[in-house]
């Protein structure tokens, strides 16, 4: 076996579920000698402001009208009111704390039914992962559904403990079974593209995937689910038309928000390297982002995303269309935290299921490595400088357009030849 056909025998599924499984381990190995350690930067601002996405919302939504609450800012009560709605529910069962809501980690029924839920959550995400790999406990198949349960993104969303675990579950059950031949699964895949729509909004960009399969019926139903998810919450609170107010007025206030360099959407991320750059070159971190760097990678950003979504019209194979959609979900918004990472996930899943026995090109380890930036938990010294969830997106990014544009050209080709052919 010589090098250039060494990565043509070897299973994608091993190679992920080992080198993340084991970061998993060194990661919690460090932490444990060392609990200040670099480590601890895996969490959101190390663990100071711990499950905060659970204990807020929980406090919003113990309000008759959750979108007046302004204890930590109007724009940070933008989620549609299903998320609310559910969250009243944790409210109700351990009552009403005063500000801040963090007290709620205190209160032993509040966190008892949180940690039932993310153990619920958690585990079937693993049942999910599994069935869709075969069904069968191969070891590959487990080692991957593990590697899953730790991976960095599921860490970092357990710790700040935010909805988007609940909607990226419901996005992965839309994923494995949109196309399902069981109309049984195919409608309960529907359901939960809505209901993750519902939480979060913009999980409703998978839909797409109906209309590259011209299954408009389908199309229908998912969209009519998704108004019931979305409007039918509403009337759970009180104030009627000033609940729906509250909500666009915030959700506004939201979308004003510029990316940081902490973001995972494109500016974010050109934020962060550019920053790099210009210490590396001055010695001084910069303060500000030059403007006009910002409406260029801006237009670059939006014409990527017309491109790569166009081409899913003629990409025949799934994954890619999955790439495609998942990625432009993460890196469009300018606020993009890291718990979206979690979207990627069933992508990464049909990926490996997908290359389990057919030829592997180059192109394809490049996915592999950057599936397994995204998802590796231990820190190095250099992360400040590499941060890896950026550079993995990067490498999708990339791999999403090549695919794009050359579906594109492919397609233009087809139908010149077609023309000369008559």
């Amino acid at each position: 076996m010589n090098l250039k056909t060494c990565h043509k025998n070897i299973s994608y599924k091993k190679v992920f579920g080992i080198v993340v499984i084991a970061s998993f381990i060194t990661w919690l190995i460090a932490i444990i000698i060392n609990p200040e350690s670099i480590q601890r930067d895996l969490f959101y601002e190390r663990m100071k402001d711990f499950w905060a996405d659970a204990t807020n919302t929980t406090g919003y939504a113990h309000n008759p009208n959750p979108y007046l609450d302004s204890s930590k800012g109007l724009m940070n009560v933008q989620y549609p009111p299903l998320a609310y709605a559910l969250f009243y529910l944790l409210a109700r069962a351990a009552g009403t704390v005063s500000i801040p809501y963090v007290d709620y980690f205190n209160n032993p029924l509040w966190t008892f039914l949180f940690v039932m839920t993310l153990i619920m959550a958690i585990t079937l995400m693993y049942t999910l992962i599994i069935k869709k790999l075969g069904g069968s406990a191969k070891t590959e198949n487990v080692l991957v559904g593990m590697a899953i349960c730790v991976s960095y993104p599921m860490l970092f969303t357990i710790e700040r403990a935010n909805i988007v675990l609940i909607a990226a579950l419901a996005v992965m059950i839309f994923v494995f079974y949109y196309d399902s031949e069981s109309k049984i699964k195919k409608e309960v895949a529907l359901i939960s593209l809505a209901f993750a729509a519902g939480l979060k909004l913009s999980p409703a960009l998978f839909g797409i995937l109906l209309i590259y399969n011209k299954d408009w019926k389908a199309a229908i139903r998912a969209i009519i689910y998704g108004l019931l998810f979305f409007i039918v919450p509403f009337f759970f609170f009180d104030g009627g038309l000033e609940v729906v107010k509250g909500f666009l007025n915030n959700f506004g206030l939201n979308l004003e928000l510029e990316a940081s360099v902490h973001s995972l959407g494109i500016n974010g991320i050109a934020k962060f390297y550019y920053g790099i750059v210009v210490r590396a070159l001055t010695g001084i971190y910069p303060d500000t982002f030059n403007e006009n760097l910002d409406t260029v990678i801006s237009v670059i950003k939006y014409i990527l995303t017309a491109v790569i979504l166009i081409s899913g019209f003629f990409i025949k194979e799934n994954w890619k269309k999955i790439l495609n959609i998942s990625i432009i979900l993460i890196i469009i918004p300018e606020v993009s935290v890291k718990y979206c990472l979690l979207y990627i996930i069933p992508f990464i899943i049909i990926f490996l299921k997908d290359h389990e026995n057919c030829k592997k090109s180059n192109g394809e380890i490049f996915i592999l490595l950057s599936s397994i930036l995204i998802c590796f938990d231990y820190r190095f010294i250099t992360t400040a400088y590499v941060n890896r969830p950026n550079l993995g997106l990067l490498i999708l990014l990339f791999m999403a357009t090549f695919y794009s544009v050359c579906s594109i050209i492919s397609f233009i080709k087809n139908k010149k030849s077609a023309k000369l052919a008559a």
